[in-house]
């Protein structure tokens, strides 16, 4: 079960030993900042984020919408009757995301997520609690509104289909 569930105060942790503290979400920094820090756009596309280019291995980052349907879907129903997903919650669905992303991954990534996750393997060490749940409330915010008032689209390997027909 994610310990990480519940909104957490502001704590500023110590540098850990051998990481630079600018590839860190901390406590000050912005949604936007976080996003760049941890190279969210690498796979990416997330409203409200600009960028000239942006990822298509993974999934259009509308969590507002999104997160309740991946953790209600069979697949990820499917990775919680093997013990790898435990997210019951928007929340936590993106929490799990974030810090342990073979928890589930979304159907039609399963080829780009194998070399993604080593890149995300230490997202655990690189968040302060305050600077992941800044991040996790960024995310919950953002739906297709914003993906349509942005020209933004699903990829054609998302079953949810197009947002822009």
């Amino acid at each position: 079960e994610l310990s990480v569930s519940f909104k957490s105060p502001v704590v500023e942790l110590p540098p850990r030993p051998g990481l630079d503290r600018g590839l860190m979400a901390l406590p000050d920094d912005t949604p936007e900042q976080i996003v760049w820090k941890m190279g969210c756009l690498l796979c990416h596309r997330i409203p409200k984020v600009h960028s000239p280019s942006m990822g298509e291995d993974g999934p259009l980052l509308i969590l507002k919408e999104s997160a309740e349907r991946r953790i209600r879907s069979p697949e990820y129903l499917q990775r919680v009757r093997e013990g790898k997903a435990h997210a019951k919650t928007s929340r936590e669905y993106v929490i799990e995301s974030i810090l342990h992303p073979d928890a589930f991954i979304v159907p039609g990534f399963e080829n780009t997520m194998a070399s993604a996750s080593a890149a995300m393997d230490d997202y655990s060490k690189r968040f302060t609690v305050a600077g992941l749940d800044k991040l996790v409330d960024f995310l919950l915010t953002l739906d297709a509104e914003a993906a349509r008032i942005e020209g933004m689209d699903r990829t054609p390997a998302e079953k949810e289909g197009s947002l822009l027909k």
